[in-house]
């Protein structure tokens, strides 16, 4: 167990973006929701067939099979294949990407979490996400300033799991211990993995009680983003000895 300083056990928290502080599911429903009305698409979009092909995406992207480029669009192109839809999905795809940022949705008790710890612990935002979603999205929701570094693996070149995303993220700290970083993100494939593999400490959140089935264990695994209280504070550490 960690040395607890301040009261906390670690003295950074990297947390991940979507699906973990955003509920990205949300805004993403929403987002299609506005742009198919725009293109004037009638036909009902389920977007759990959408919420399925853009994971596998992901996880192709997160594994080096396809670049971000073609992630971008492919998502799409499958999508409306599926749904036998005739938009061009290059231009709805960067329509449905410019309305996403202003549909800033938090997952549940994200805003209390980062309150709680803001000036107490350092904390970076560390994410595969697409830049001109994830920085305006931050400005948007009034989050910028809470953050000591944000990370994008699209501006830096390499994405989690990749041991090359947390040598850059780790420069941008100041080069910390690692005992004394955390990481938080609901993909066992990249936040837990990518954790783990680094050597620092991994929180898996998995709200919906999801079988692990990525071969790597993380040092916690939480349903609740209030849980990090048990997990960051150490509630013996104002007690005299």
């Amino acid at each position: 167990m960690n040395a607890p300083v301040n009261g906390f056990r670690y003295h950074w928290v990297l947390f991940d973006a979507d699906h973990t502080l955003f509920d990205f599911d949300r805004s993403a429903q929403e987002s299609i929701k506005m742009t198919a009305r725009e293109f004037g698409i009638d036909q009902p979009l389920d977007y759990a067939d959408y919420h399925e092909i853009n994971r596998r995406c992901w996880e192709e992207y997160e594994t080096g099979e396809i670049d971000r480029d073609t992630l971008r669009y492919k998502r799409f192109r499958l999508f409306f294949e599926m749904k036998g839809v005739t938009a061009d999905p290059v231009t709805f795809h960067d329509r449905y990407l410019e309305q996403l940022p202003h549909l800033p949705f938090l997952m549940d008790y994200a805003d209390e979490i980062l309150s709680h710890l803001h000036g107490r612990v350092k904390m970076a935002i560390v994410t595969n996400g697409l830049p001109e979603v994830q920085r305006p999205r931050l400005e948007i929701a009034k989050l910028t300033h809470l953050f000591d570094v944000i990370q994008v693996a699209g501006e830096v070149g390499v994405a989690k799991p990749d041991r090359s995303y947390f040598d850059l993220l780790f420069e941008q700290m100041g080069k910390p211990d690692k005992q004394g970083v955390i990481i938080v993100g609901d993909s066992t494939t990249s936040d837990i993995k990518g954790g783990s593999d680094y050597g620092i400490d991994t929180c898996w959140f998995n709200p919906a009680g999801l079988e692990n089935r990525a071969g790597v264990m993380p040092t916690y695994e939480i349903r609740h983003l209030s849980e990090l209280h048990q997990i960051l504070e150490d509630e013996t550490a104002d007690q005299p000895a």
